[in-house]
């Protein structure tokens, strides 16, 4: 495979937030988003037990999934850790004031998802 195709093919991924079964690693997720074991649970609506137990649940995987999927979308659009990083826990009028990290940890990623999606096709001014 050429590294062209390579790079296109993993164009969207972020590998290090995966093992190496491809699965989400929740610990490695919960480090980049600089936030407790207990509120990533939280954001995938399990007990930290219950998340550190099965961390391989198909329940459990898909709220990483999209908690990965908006980082993505962040990195696309801000391009800096930092920003990135900022903008998750800026109070945002668009939420009552909530951060986007609140609105995550609270499980309503689906929301984070298409505002995001949104800002990316202009529709949000």
């Amino acid at each position: 495979m050429s590294t062209a195709t390579k790079e296109t093919l993993f164009k969207y991924v972020d590998r290090d937030l995966y093992d190496m079964q491809g699965f989400v690693d929740y610990r490695k997720l919960r480090n980049r988003l600089g936030i407790k074991a207990v509120k990533l649970a939280q954001a995938a609506g399990k007990t930290q037990r219950s998340m550190q137990k099965n961390p391989y649940s198909e329940n459990i995987q898909d709220k990483l999934r999209k908690i990965v999927y908006i980082l993505v979308l962040l990195k696309e659009m801000l391009r800096s850790e930092e920003e990135i990083a900022i903008w998750l826990r800026a109070p945002n009028p668009d939420y009552d004031g909530l951060s986007p990290m609140e609105i995550i940890t609270a499980g309503k990623m689906d929301s984070i998802i298409r505002y995001l999606e949104d800002a990316q096709k202009g529709a949000l001014t």
